[in-house]
């Protein structure tokens, strides 16, 4: 197989549709990729290191974006069934294109702000791992998180954080934003800055951010410790406006949450959509998965569960 259509051409008509929209959405957000057959299937490269890789089987789509893409993504990768390195996206289900955008990106930056080497970089070996066997590759956020040491940023996320209910204002707001933020980035990043964030947002008070000026968007795109992003800056003020008013009606954005609570995932978002900017699907169910709102933050096997129950999160009280 020496291209990347003829190795596409290979599947049924279905799986062939899929395939095309990976490879467009890759060489539409890194036109300079490199394309080839690399290991029996598509392969991208970028400034002479491996970008990412996709494969089609008869029940899955196969996207490898290396160890490192996967890693970043972990919170985002945990209900799909894992290996090293690569991650399968069921076809009988809706493929996940906003966050292969997310990793494909996420790699580009990488190779972006990677020193320059005159030694040509070894080869990234990727394994695929044999469809039926099982792998010792932490399979969702749960797992991953037992794998770091103590101190690591997800880990303190997982185990104090993610899917814990917050009563406070304030508070929900920096998850808001900083729900909207990673759009396009990984989570990793944003734990890395979140402490900048703080700082930037005036530690995320509601009524300050809600004043902001010109004069502060052009502090905020000058600031280089946060996401220097205007729409995401933008939308920040704009909720934040929106929560005062919903603030003034309900008493509080918690009540808001709780007086429309419980919603399906669906419902959800079409409630975010026509109040708030900003907030696809992905960012709305991370929101409220994360403060408790919809489950799936845990396994039930999770250590961390059996706190988060105590907690009484929202998703508990149907």
């Amino acid at each position: 197989m020496k291209t990347v259509e003829a190795y596409i051409k290979t599947f049924p008509a279905s799986v062939q549709t899929e395939l095309k929209k990976i490879r467009n959405l890759i060489l539409a957000e890194v036109p300079e990729a490199e394309e080839s057959i690399n290991y029996g299937m598509p392969a991208y490269k970028y400034k002479g290191k491996p970008l990412v890789y996709f494969a089609g089987y008869k029940y899955h789509i196969g996207f490898y974006a290396t160890p490192q893409g996967h890693e970043a993504f972990a919170k985002e990768l945990a209900k799909y069934k894992q290996g090293k390195g690569s991650v399968q996206f069921p076809l009988d289900q809706t493929m996940p294109y906003d966050l292969i955008i997310q990793m494909v990106q996420f790699k580009k930056a990488v190779a972006d702000t990677a020193p320059t080497k005159k030694t040509t970089p070894k080869k990234e070996a990727i394994k695929v791992a044999p469809e039926n066997k099982p792998t010792l590759a932490p399979s969702n956020y749960c797992e991953f998180s037992a794998t770091l040491e103590k101190g690591n940023v997800h880990k303190v996320y997982h185990d104090t954080a993610y899917g814990f209910p917050i009563h406070n204002d304030d508070e929900l707001f920096c998850r808001l934003v900083l729900e909207i933020n990673q759009a396009g980035l990984s989570w990793t990043t944003i734990l890395n800055k979140q402490e900048n964030f703080r700082t930037a947002y005036h530690q995320f008070n509601i009524k300050k951010v809600a004043t902001y000026k010109e004069k502060d968007v052009t502090r905020l795109m000058a600031d280089a410790g946060i996401i220097r992003n205007r729409l995401k800056i933008e939308a920040a003020i704009h909720n934040a406006n929106i929560i005062l008013g919903l603030q003034k009606e309900h008493g509080s954005f918690e009540n808001w949450l709780n007086q429309n609570h419980p919603k399906t995932k669906v419902e959800w978002m079409k409630l975010f959509k026509k109040t708030f900017k900003f907030t696809g699907g992905e960012i709305v169910n991370e929101f409220l998965m994360s403060t408790g709102y919809l489950p799936g933050a845990h396994q039930l096997n999770c250590p961390t569960y059996k706190k988060l129950v105590k907690a009484k999160p929202a998703f508990l009280k149907l």
